[in-house]
C-alpha cells in the first residue's frame, strides 16, 4: 500500500518545555498564555513540564514572556534535573528522550524492553496521606462565575469522560503489594510511562485541530496495597477498593470502587482545571498469570495488565481510552453483546456501522493492532468532523445573543448604549437506542470568546464584557457607540465561541438618532479591505463625515501607515472621503491602521479602524498526490480483509484566503455502471482548509487494477483543478467448494469445484497434503469453476490445496484409500441406553451417524432383532444419517433390549456392526429440566472464526453465560433465548469436540461439532531496510490469537507481538556474511505455514531484506 504524500501534515509535538514554575495554578495560568500565542501543550506534566508543539517565531515570544523557560528540541539533560525533587518533571524528562529522542527512525516503535533505569535516579514515588473524602462533588457549571470554567456546560460529577475533546486529566496508578510476588521494576516502570504516553499521543494525531485536545498526566506509582490486585471472572475489581484507600478515597468493599474512582478523577480535573479526567490502573504480572485488559464505557477507568511488551501496552492504551469515551468493540468476541450496526453510542449516538458482520473498515476497535478510525469510532468518541472545517461536530455549533430590549429607538443622544448576554449552543442529538427512556445529555465544552457589533455596513467593532473577560458559557455583554449621524441605523451583534464559529445570523435591530448637538460623526465605522496577489488593485473605499446638520466645522484625517492612502486628509463642513491601499508591494498577511477623524473647533474625534488583508495567490495544495494499493487480497469469505484505511486529505490554499472547492471522480475501471461509487470522499465539498476522508471500499468490486481520478475543483474556476490518480489493484484467492466424490482410490477421476480457479494454474500450484508428504498433481483439466485430476498413489486422510499469486486457498480435506486395505463401516455409537418416563411420548427417535473408513464408499443396510424398532433410511451408500424409530406403545413398565446390526452386503466389507440396545420403561415422570438444552447446531463442522448456529432452549439473555467447544470459550455474536449465534474459537484441536453452553441454571448437554484445521499462510515482511534489532512486521492469514513458533534458519527471531494476522518481531544474527539466505516459517496448533524465503544484506549496521522470487518461494 503507498501513498505520495506532502510532508506538511498536523503540527505533531516538537519541544520539551520546562517552566520555571512551583505551583499547579501558576502552571494552569501560564498555560493558558502561552497557548494565546500559538504554542500547543499537547501533554502536560504539571508544574513545571509539557510536550507539545512550539514553533520558532513562538519560542521567541515565550521567551520573552518567561526568560527563565528551558526549550529542549533533542535529548534533555539529565544531569541539569537530577536533585530536582518532581517526579511529574522526571518523567516528563525520560518521556521525551525515550519517546521523541532516541526513538529508532526505521522502527514502528522505539521503546526498548527491560534496559534498566535510563535516567540517572529512579523515580521517586509520592507519600500518599488519608484524607476526607465523604464529601459528595456537585458543580453548576452551566451558570459557572469561575475565571476561567473547565467544567463542561451541562456536565454533573458522573459525566468524566463524554467525548474525547478538550483537556483530559489522565491518572496513572500502578499498584505496589505488601508481599513480592510482584513488585515493579524500574525497567517495568519505564515501559508503562512512555507506552501511556505513547498511545495517548496517537490520538491527538487522530482528532481535529480544533479539538482543542491535551492531556494531564498524575503518575502515582508503587501505590501501597496489602495484597496483589484481584479480578473476579467478569472484570470485577475486587480489591482495587483498597488501593483507593491508600489515596485517601475510602472504602470498604468492591462495591464502592467504582465511586471511589470517580471521585479520585473528579478532584484530578478540579486540581488541574480539565474538562474530563480517566484513570488507568496498569497491574504488575510480569511474573504471574496476566489477564484481559478492560475499560468501563463513560468511564471511570481502565485495567491494564503489564506483562506484555510495549507495543502492546501502547496499543492497548489506544483502544481502551477510546473505549471509555463510548467507542463500541466491533471485533466479534466475549466482550461485544452489541454487535449490531443499528446500536448508537457515543454523545452523537452513532451506530456501530462497523461492527462484525455489519462493514469492514480497518479500524482500531476491530483490533487494536490497527492504527486507524473509522468513521463510527469517530462519531462514538467525538472527534468526527462532518463537514472537513476542523472543528469535530459536537462543538460545531453557533452561539445565540440575547439582546436586552430597549425603551425606544429613537435617541435625540447621538450615541446609543445595548447590553445582552451571549450563550454557547449545545449541540442536541435526538438519536436513540432502540428502548432507550432516557433524555440523551447536553454538554459542551465551547465558551464565548468575544462579542461584536457593527453599526450599518461598518466593520466589526468589539463590545466589552461585564467581567472583563470573555471565557465563560455566558457571558453578559454592553455596548456604547460613538456619536452617530442623524437618521435610520442597523446595529447588528455576533458572539463567537472558542472554536471560532460566530452567531449567524446576527441579531439585529433597527433604531433613530435625531440629534440637535453639533457632534463630528463619521461612518462606516471601519474599513477592511482584502488583496490578492496576483489580482488587480483593491477598490477603494468611502468615508462619510457630517456634524448632524451642522456646518462650518473644520475637520482633519491622520494616519500612519504607507500603505493607506487619503484622497483628502482635511476640510470644512460635511465630506466624503475616499481611503484606498497599495498591497501590490507588501507580503502575503494582515495589516492594520487607524485614521484619526478629529475637529479642534468641537474637541471631539473619532478613530476608524483600518484592515487590510493581504492573500498570497491561489495556490490549491494537497497533501497527498497519489495513491497506488497494489496486492490487496479479494475475498467476500474473509472478513479479515478489510478495507484500506482511511486517508486525510488536506486541501490548503498557499495564498491563506478561504476559497470554495468540490470534488468529482472519474471512475476509468471497471465499469461504473456496474460498480459504482468505490471511491467515497468525506465531506465532498467545502472551503479552504479542510480535512477530508478519502474512503476506498473493495466490497464487490472485480479482482483486477481498478483505477479512477479524483478532481479537486473550484466552483467558481478561482483556481486549477488538483488531480490525485488511484490505483486499486485487487486480486481473488482461489475458493475450493466442493471436492467429488469425497473420498477415492489412486486413479480415481476427481473434480474439485469453487471459484477465482482462472489462471492459478502454474506447475506445482495444486498438491494433495498427508501428514508430512506433499504430493503435487498435474490437473487434467482447469477453468475458473472447477478441476478435473486423477488421485495420485498415496494413501491416508489429507487436504488439496491451490495457490495463485494473490495467495493460498482454503484447505479442503479429503480421503485417499490405500488398496492394501479393506473398507470398513463404523458408527458414531456403539451403545444406546434409553429411558422413557411415564409422561413421556412412547415413540422414541435417535441418531445414528454411519462411516465408511479406508475411503471405501460401501452399500450397507440396518436391521433389529425386534420388532418394535424401524430405521430411516434403512440402506444407503456411504456417509449417512439415519433415524432409529422405536414405538413402545401399550408396552408395560419395564426393560426390553434389543440390537441393531449395521452391515454391509458388499464382499470387501472387512466388518458389521453390533449396537446393543437396553431400554427402561420408567414408572416415574421426566426430571423438570431447569438448564439449558441443544439440539442441534449448524453447520456441523467449522474453522476458526466461523460462525455456528445453536438451537435449542432455555439459553436465557446471554449475562454471565457462555458456550464452550471443549473448555475453550466461543466468541458471541448473538444471543437469544432458543438460538446463539457464534464464532469458533483459536486452540480448539481440530477433529470432534463437545460444545455445550453455560448459563447462571446450568450446563447444557453436550454436542458433537467438528473442527477444520486452518493453515497459517506467511505473505510479506516489512519494512524492507532496517538497523539490526529493529522492530519488523510478518503479515499474513491464520497465525492464530496465540503465540505459536517463528523458526528461522540462519537467524534467530525474536517475537514481541502476535495477532492472527500480524507478528511483530526482531532479528539477530551471529553470521557475518554479508548476504545471508535464510527463510522463516509459522508452526500453530493447525500446521506449519510456508516458508518464506530472503535475502539478508547487510551493510554496516543496517540490513535489507529481499524476497526471494516467488518460483524459489513457493509452497512446502
Amino acid at each position: 500500500m503507498r501513498y505520495a504524500y506532502d510532508s506538511g501534515q498536523k503540527k505533531q509535538s516538537n519541544a520539551l518545555v520546562i517552566l520555571d514554575k512551583r505551583s499547579i495554578a501558576d502552571f494552569n495560568s501560564t498555560i493558558k498564555k502561552i497557548e494565546s500565542i500559538g504554542i500547543k501543550a499537547y501533554h502536560r506534566f504539571p508544574p513545571k513540564a509539557f510536550i507539545g508543539y512550539v514553533s520558532f517565531n513562538s519560542e521567541k515570544k515565550l521567551l520573552s514572556l518567561f526568560p527563565n523557560t528551558k526549550i529542549f528540541r533533542k535529548e534533555a539533560s539529565e544531569k541539569a534535573y537530577r536533585n530536582i525533587d518532581d517526579q511529574e518533571l522526571n518523567i516528563a524528562i525520560k518521556i521525551w528522550n525515550l519517546n521523541y529522542c532516541k526513538k529508532k527512525n526505521d522502527s514502528i516503535f522505539s521503546i526498548e524492553e527491560d534496559k534498566g533505569n535510563l535516567l540517572t535516579s529512579d523515580i521517586a514515588p509520592k507519600v500518599y496521606s488519608k484524607k476526607n473524602s465523604t464529601s459528595t462533588l456537585t458543580y453548576n457549571s452551566a451558570n459557572s462565575s469561575s475565571d476561567s470554567p473547565y467544567i463542561p456546560y451541562g456536565a454533573t460529577d458522573n459525566d468524566t469522560s463524554e467525548f474525547m475533546l478538550g483537556s483530559i486529566a489522565i491518572g496513572v496508578i500502578l499498584p505496589e503489594s505488601d508481599g513480592h510476588t510482584e513488585d515493579w521494576t524500574q525497567a517495568e516502570i519505564d515501559k508503562v510511562i512512555t507506552s501511556v504516553q505513547e498511545g495517548i499521543d496517537w490520538w491527538i494525531q487522530q482528532a481535529p485541530d480544533k479539538s482543542n485536545l491535551s492531556f494531564t498526566y498524575d503518575f502515582n506509582i508503587k501505590v501501597p496495597t496489602p495484597e496483589e490486585p484481584k479480578f473476579s471472572e467478569y472484570n470485577k475489581f475486587i480489591n482495587g477498593y483498597k488501593i483507593m484507600n491508600s489515596l485517601g478515597y475510602e472504602g470498604s468493599s468492591a462495591d464502592d470502587f467504582d465511586s471511589q474512582v470517580r471521585q479520585f478523577d473528579n478532584d484530578l480535573r478540579h486540581k488541574y482545571e480539565t474538562n474530563w479526567a480517566v484513570t488507568v490502573f496498569y497491574i504488575d504480572r510480569s511474573r504471574g498469570k496476566g489477564g484481559v485488559s478492560y475499560a468501563m464505557p463513560g468511564g471511570p477507568y481502565v485495567v491494564i495488565f503489564s506483562e506484555r511488551n510495549s507495543l502492546i501496552l501502547t496499543e492497548e492504551i489506544r483502544r481502551d481510552l477510546a473505549f471509555v469515551f463510548y467507542a463500541e468493540y466491533e471485533n466479534v468476541g466475549i466482550y461485544n453483546t452489541k454487535g449490531y450496526c443499528e446500536w448508537r453510542s457515543g454523545y452523537l449516538k452513532v451506530e456501530n456501522g462497523n461492527a462484525y458482520g455489519c462493514g469492514i473498515d480497518n479500524c482500531i476497535m476491530y483490533s487494536a493492532v490497527r492504527p486507524y478510525v473509522c468513521i463510527y469510532t469517530q462519531g462514538h468518541i467525538g472527534i468526527r468532523d462532518s463537514d472537513g472545517d476542523s472543528i469535530p461536530d459536537i462543538l460545531d455549533t453557533f452561539p445565540s445573543i440575547n439582546i436586552t430590549p430597549l425603551a425606544n429607538t429613537i435617541f435625540t443622544n447621538p450615541s446609543i448604549s445595548v447590553s445582552g448576554t451571549a450563550k454557547v449552543s449545545p449541540l442536541i442529538v435526538t438519536n436513540k437506542n432502540p428502548g432507550q427512556l432516557e433524555e440523551n445529555k447536553i454538554i459542551t465544552i465551547n465558551t464565548i470568546s468575544s462579542v461584536e457589533y457593527k453599526i450599518d455596513n461598518g466593520s466589526w467593532l468589539k463590545a466589552s464584557s461585564y467581567d472583563g473577560k470573555f471565557n465563560g458559557y455566558i457571558e453578559g455583554f454592553t455596548i456604547s457607540t460613538p456619536n452617530l449621524s442623524n437618521g435610520t441605523h442597523t446595529i447588528s451583534i455576533r458572539a463567537e465561541n472558542s472554536v471560532g464559529n460566530k452567531t449567524s445570523p446576527a441579531e439585529s435591530f433597527n433604531f433613530v438618532i435625531s440629534s440637535t448637538n453639533a457632534v463630528l460623526s463619521v461612518s462606516p465605522l471601519g474599513l477592511d479591505f482584502e488583496y490578492v496577489k496576483g489580482n488587480q488593485s483593491t477598490a477603494g473605499q468611502q468615508l462619510k463625515i457630517s456634524f448632524n446638520g451642522n456646518q462650518g466645522y473644520d475637520w482633519v484625517a491622520n494616519h500612519s501607515s504607507t500603505f493607506l492612502n487619503l484622497n483628502q486628509s482635511s476640510g470644512t463642513g460635511e465630506a466624503i472621503i475616499t481611503a484606498s491601499v497599495d498591497a501590490e508591494v507588501l507580503t502575503p498577511g494582515i495589516y492594520t491602521d487607524t485614521i484619526e477623524i478629529s475637529s479642534s473647533q468641537l474637541n471631539s474625534f473619532q478613530n476608524i479602524p483600518i484592515t487590510l488583508n493581504v492573500y498570497g495567490e491561489t495556490v490549491i495544495t494537497t497533501n497527498i498526490h497519489k495513491i497506488e494499493i497494489s496486492d490487496y487480497l479479494w475475498s467476500k469469505e474473509h472478513s479479515e480483509l478489510l478495507n484500506p484505511p482511511y486517508q486525510k486529505l488536506e486541501i490548503k490554499n498557499l495564498g491563506g484566503k478561504t476559497v470554495e472547492w468540490a470534488s468529482e471522480i472519474d471512475f476509468k475501471s471497471p465499469n461504473i455502471v456496474f460498480y459504482p461509487y468505490w471511491i467515497n470522499l468525506y465531506p465532498s465539498k467545502g472551503t479552504t482548509p479542510s480535512s477530508v476522508f478519502i474512503m476506498l471500499d473493495k466490497t464487490n468490486l472485480p479482482p483486477q487494477d481498478c483505477t479512477a481520478d479524483i478532481h479537486i475543483k473550484s466552483p467558481t474556476g478561482e483556481f486549477p483543478e488538483v488531480v490525485i490518480p488511484v490505483t486499486f489493484s485487487l486480486c481473488a484467492l482461489p475458493s475450493i467448494k466442493e471436492i467429488t466424490p469425497i473420498s477415492g482410490n489412486p486413479g480415481d477421476l476427481i473434480t474439485i469445484k469453487g471459484k477465482d480457479l482462472t489462471n492459478s494454474y502454474v506447475e506445482g500450484n495444486l498438491w494433495f497434503k498427508v501428514k508430512k508428504e506433499k504430493v503435487l498433481i498435474t490437473p487434467n483439466s482447469w477453468n475458473d469453476y472447477s478441476i478435473t485430476f486423477y488421485l495420485p498413489e498415496v494413501s491416508g486422510r489429507g487436504f488439496f490445496r491451490i495457490k495463485n499469486d494473490c495467495g493460498l486457498s482454503n484447505p479442503s480435506s479429503f480421503f485417499l484409500a490405500n488398496p492394501n486395505e479393506i473398507p470398513e463401516i463404523e458408527s458414531d455409537k456403539q451403545k444406546l441406553d434409553i429411558i422413557v418416563y411415564n409422561d413421556d411420548s412412547r415413540v422414541v427417535t435417535e441418531t445414528l451417524m454411519i462411516t465408511n473408513t479406508n475411503g471405501g464408499i460401501l452399500d450397507w443396510e440396518v436391521v433389529s432383532d425386534v420388532g418394535w424398532a424401524t430405521f430411516q433410511p434403512s440402506s444407503g451408500t456411504g456417509n449417512k444419517e439415519i433415524k432409529a424409530v422405536m414405538d413402545f406403545t401399550g408396552f408395560s413398565y419395564g426393560n426390553y433390549t434389543a440390537n441393531f446390526i449395521i452391515r454391509s452386503p458388499s464382499s470387501n466389507a472387512k466388518n458389521q456392526i453390533k449396537i446393543p440396545v437396553n431400554v427402561e420403561i420408567s414408572t416415574n415422570n421426566r426430571p423438570l429440566k431447569i438448564g439449558p438444552e441443544i439440539t442441534s447446531l449448524s453447520p456441523s463442522s467449522a474453522k476458526y472464526m466461523d460462525e455456528v448456529i445453536l438451537y435449542g432452549m432455555r439459553f436465557g439473555d446471554g449475562n454471565y453465560s457462555k458456550v464452550f467447544i471443549n473448555d475453550i470459550q466461543c466468541y458471541i455474536v448473538d444471543w437469544k433465548d432458543n438460538t446463539i449465534h457464534l464464532k469458533i474459537p483459536w486452540g480448539i484441536p481440530a477433529g470432534s469436540a463437545d460444545i455445550s453452553v453455560s448459563t447462571p441454571k446450568g450446563k447444557s448437554n453436550p454436542k458433537k461439532i467438528a473442527i477444520i484445521p486452518v493453515i497459517p499462510q506467511i505473505k510479506d515482511i516489512s519494512p524492507k531496510r532496517s538497523k539490526a534489532g529493529s522492530i519488523l512486521l510478518l503479515t499474513g492469514n491464520y497465525f492464530g490469537e496465540k503465540e505459536g513458533k517463528l523458526k528461522t534458519k540462519r537467524s534467530t527471531a525474536h517475537i514481541i507481538g502476535w495477532t492472527n494476522n500480524k507478528i511483530y518481531f526482531y532479528l539477530t544474527i551471529t553470521n557475518h556474511k554479508k548476504t545471508l539466505k535464510d527463510f522463516m516459517k509459522i508452526k500453530t496448533i493447525y500446521g506449519k505455514s510456508n516458508k518464506y524465503r530472503f535475502k539478508l544484506r547487510r551493510k554496516r549496521s543496517k540490513y535489507k531484506i529481499i524476497p526471494l522470487s516467488q518460483k524459489t518461494n513457493r509452497m512446502d
